[in-house]
């Protein structure tokens, strides 16, 4: 058990002489700026626990995570990092490197990505490497509902299916925030099913894993600075409470993003 987690920009134009004969009028000329092909982004989050599908890997103690990505023409390439004090006096440390591919399809009314995700242990005892392949569907419609498989083909052969759905309630306006600023409300829910990952220990290959609600607040305060908290709710469903006695948990969070 391991994890998982990357975003954009544009711009420009050109005007025209005002004195001009009739008669030797100049045609005006826009020289649309071709938009960006690439994007990156950096940042840093700090999380009161790590849970991870449903499962508590910090001891309740807080997760430092660093994170960064590079997109160009639909591909992602990106880093996700996990470091706390899960056990006192051991060091949890955990390095995800990342590939991913989306597109949209039907007129945009469909997104798809898919990628291959590795799980890497540089200490050698916080955990063991391997390697997972996964997709995604999001609906581009109201609560933008999405549906993803991770699927683990290296050392554990198990996977993770998670139904979910989110929305963004823009305050940018209601708030009358100055330009280049945005604030927004961002709920969202997601249930997810084990597919002999986490429920290797009760030997199923099909069972509730949990239920995920979350609340997030992201501030753009600058066109490359942005800033956000959050809290979610894990519920531990029968993949976890029967096989591991994992409860409920809380879980907050605050970080900054710089975007390039």
């Amino acid at each position: 058990m391991k994890c998982i987690r990357a975003l954009t920009l544009l711009a420009a134009m050109l005007a025209v002489p005002l004195a001009a004969r009739a008669d030797e009028a100049a045609p005006a000329v826009e020289e649309a700026a071709e938009e960006k092909e690439w994007s990156a982004s950096v940042g840093f989050d700090v999380w009161s626990e790590y849970i991870f599908r449903g499962v508590d890997l910090s001891g309740n103690d807080a997760m430092f995570n660093p994170y960064a990505s590079f997109s160009w023409k639909g591909f992602t390439a990106y880093y996700w990092g996990a470091f706390n004090d899960a056990d006192p006096g051991r060091w949890y440390e955990e390095t995800d490197l990342g590939i991913e591919y989306g597109m949209d399809v039907l007129d945009g009314k469909l997104t798809l990505a898919g990628g291959a995700l590795w799980y890497l242990y540089l200490d050698g005892q916080s955990g063991t490497d391997t390697m997972e392949l996964y997709g995604k569907a999001t609906l581009n419609v109201l609560l933008s509902p999405y549906v993803s498989l991770f699927y683990d083909i290296d050392e554990f052969h198990g996977g993770y299916l998670s139904f979910g759905v989110s929305h963004s309630f823009d305050l940018t306006e209601t708030l009358g925030l100055g330009e280049g600023m945005a604030l927004s409300i961002d709920p969202s829910a997601q249930l997810s099913f084990d597919l002999g990952y986490n429920s290797r220990v009760t030997s199923s290959n099909f069972d509730l894993n949990d239920l995920l609600f979350g609340v997030k607040v992201p501030f753009q305060i600058t066109e490359m600075i942005s800033v956000h908290a959050g809290v979610q709710l894990s519920i531990a469903l029968s993949a976890l409470s029967d096989g591991y006695g994992q409860g409920n948990e809380w879980i907050g969070n605050a970080g900054v993003t710089l975007s390039f």
